[in-house]
């Protein structure tokens, strides 16, 4: 998908710049905001989106709204997607800064799907044991899917780990069936 692609150059351009001007912690919390802003207010969105606004008057607009509250970098890069019309890949953008944060600062994102809610002791175990493993900073979701039957699927970025009942009986109808 092309638009994942410039996505991903984008966020990985913010994310050069905001460690070259040691300003990460502001730029993260910034595309955050703007990010949530995005999705929630309806008017920043059509001023974001809209081609009936000149992009003259958006970075004029922007420096007025924003000079105070988001670093340099934030503000000049949105300049940048302004000049190039790329507004709209903004919560896209925001994701994969994320992943490159993460990665930075040795965190890792951990889905745990379980057909029940997970104890704090179960998540404690599985953050500890996945931490081991892994050597980086875990920090875990619980989704719930009764249709799992048992056991746990675990999501680490592009990776599947399934271990569930429903994994292991589609496993072995596969055999039954191939075999």
């Amino acid at each position: 998908m092309i638009s994942n692609t410039i996505s991903r150059r984008y966020a990985n351009a913010i994310f050069k710049a905001s460690s070259t001007f040691d300003c990460l912690e502001e730029v993260s919390s910034d595309l955050n905001e703007l990010s949530k802003e995005m999705e929630t207010n309806r008017e920043f969105k059509y001023f974001m989106l809209t081609p009936r606004i000149k992009k003259s008057r958006k970075k004029e607009l922007i420096t007025e709204l924003f000079k105070d509250k988001f670093s340099d970098v934030t503000i000049h890069f949105l300049f940048i997607l302004i000049d190039k019309r790329r507004q709209e890949y903004l919560r896209k953008i925001n994701d994969y800064f994320k992943v490159l944060y993460d990665r930075y600062h040795q965190r890792m994102e951990v889905t745990a799907v379980s057909p029940l809610e997970l104890t704090e002791e179960e998540k404690s175990k599985l953050k500890q044991t996945l931490e081991r493993i892994t050597g980086k900073i875990i920090s875990i979701a619980n989704k719930i899917d009764p249709s799992i039957l048992g056991g746990l699927v675990i999501k680490i970025e592009n990776r599947i780990l399934d271990n569930s009942v429903k994994g292991h009986l589609e496993i072995l109808r596969r055999e039954m069936v191939g075999g």
